[in-house]
């Protein structure tokens, strides 16, 4: 069986790219200014570290 890249040319997709960038400034944008509204918090350095440890365990 062959191996798929599942990544090859994901940034050509110019909707695709737009949609990621859009959803990433609107989450900054909720949690920064909308927080209180919300109920949202910023996450620190150990909890970043921590989420994208857990998130590549296999």
């Amino acid at each position: 069986m062959d191996k798929i890249a599942v990544f090859k040319g994901i940034l050509d997709n110019h909707v695709f790219v737009v949609v990621l960038g859009s959803t990433t400034i609107f989450q900054k944008i909720i949690i920064k200014v909308l927080g209180t509204f919300a109920t949202t918090t910023a996450l620190c350095m150990l909890q970043w570290a921590l989420n994208l440890v857990i998130g590549n365990l296999r």
